[in-house]
């Protein structure tokens, strides 16, 4: 399992939350242009945060979403409300930027790049600054999507997340299969590894 490990003798890193989780997500086309999407989350290891969530996306035009939702478990209640918009740079490369505001006051902004080389393969990479709440963060995040079939694909992602002298390194694993036309599934599972830097 991951460990943390000594950084250099100015920075110790000292590792104090090991957590997993995971989460089962079944998705509903309820039209062209809007989609539903029900999430189960269960800790498995570490600090509990077992939940459920309803989120729906709607297609406002090509490049631009919206989407909204709310979150109900074992860390309370929240809701929240989100704006993305996506702009083609290239034949398969596309920009991706991001606002979102939550019931706790939390503003999130977030810019990415999304590229996708062939059919069935992408890459991404995300920068995401978080202001209010308990405390401010940045983070930045490396994916992948890989399709195994026509109906099913499978997606790995690892970020890092710097919050004052908190620093946490998160690795998801997921898998999306299309039962049909209209429903979908994905099943995931998420290890963090959380420390503190101390100067």
């Amino acid at each position: 399992h991951q460990r943390a490990t000594q950084a250099d003798t100015n920075n110790q890193a000292e590792a104090n939350t090991d957590t997993d989780n995971i989460a089962l997500q079944g998705r509903y086309q309820v039209s062209a242009d809007t989609e539903v999407a029900l999430t189960q989350q269960a800790t498995i290891k570490g600090q509990e945060n077992t939940h459920t969530a309803i989120d729906m996306r709607h297609r406002v035009s090509d490049s631009l979403t919206i989407n909204s939702g709310a979150t109900h478990g074992s860390q309370g209640t929240e809701g929240y409300g989100e704006i993305n918009y996506t702009q083609a740079i290239g034949d398969n490369t596309h920009l991706q930027t991001g606002i979102k505001y939550d019931s706790a006051q939390r503003l999130d902004s977030r810019v990415g790049v999304h590229y996708t080389p062939q059919a069935g393969q992408s890459y991404r990479v995300a920068a995401t600054d978080k202001r209010g709440g308990d405390n401010d963060s940045q983070s930045l995040t490396l994916g992948a999507n890989q399709a195994i079939s026509e109906d099913t694909s499978v997606d790995i992602s690892t970020s890092t997340t710097l919050a004052g002298q908190d620093h946490r390194h998160d690795l998801t694993l997921g898998a999306n299969h299309a039962l049909n036309k209209d429903t979908k599934v994905d099943v995931s599972s998420s290890m963090t590894l959380a420390g503190q830097y101390r100067r």
